[in-house]
């Protein structure tokens, strides 16, 4: 006669499906995973297959697209609006040929002008003076350059890029200060660029 407590045992384990795995990488925040993200690995944030995602980077975008957008300045300050010299900090009212006068040095040295400003004779007797550059990268404003920045952030991570080479490019960027076009961004961060742009078709350093 069976023993009827080990036919129920049997039974019981018989129903029990086999044991599945939850290594299976690729998950989100907190899954296990032993893969190694490399140039076209597969797994990284989300589960999207993606080396990193741009929301990696936001914090370091915004403030970087602050920097390449500062605020106006206020009464005074170098690149305020002026009349005459009494309502500049430097005392020098630059009238530019064409353009609204505002608050200036003088450049003697040709190295005085602080970023977003070069050195240029002015064709009067105080010689030379900073006027002002077009200095912009990266968009039109803050949100445009916050946009197209995460954006190609995005083409980055999601191409053969590592996260290690976006991160690179981004330091680089943070570091180098305001930039005055893509060209001064090539003179400062060109090596990093040439990385970045080696492995994401989509990164181009003529596009914004």
């Amino acid at each position: 006669m069976r023993n009827p407590i080990l036919f129920l045992l049997a039974f019981a384990l018989a129903a029990v499906p086999a044991a599945v795995s939850c290594n299976t990488g690729g998950g989100g925040s907190g899954s296990s995973s032993n893969e190694t993200v490399g140039d076209g690995g597969s797994g990284g944030s989300g589960g999207s297959g993606a080396a990193c995602s741009s929301m990696d980077f936001e914090a370091q975008v915004v403030a970087f697209c602050k920097t390449q957008n500062p605020p106006s300045p206020a009464p005074g300050e170098m690149g305020a609006s002026c009349v005459d010299g009494t309502q500049c900090s430097s005392n020098y009212c630059l009238e530019p040929f064409g353009s609204n006068a505002f608050c200036s040095i003088l450049c003697p040295n040709g190295n005085e002008c602080p970023i977003g400003y070069s050195c240029q004779d002015t064709g009067g007797p105080e010689g030379a003076a900073c006027y002002q550059d077009v200095c912009i990268y990266g968009g039109i404003d803050a949100s445009d350059c916050t946009a197209n920045l995460l954006a190609e952030l995005d083409n980055a991570c999601t191409s053969g890029c590592t996260a290690a080479r976006a991160h690179t490019w981004m330091d680089c960027l943070a570091g180098a200060g305001r930039l005055c076009g893509n060209s001064d961004a090539a003179e400062k961060c060109g090596t990093e660029r040439g990385l970045l742009e080696a492995c994401c078709n989509s990164c181009e350093s003529g596009n914004w």
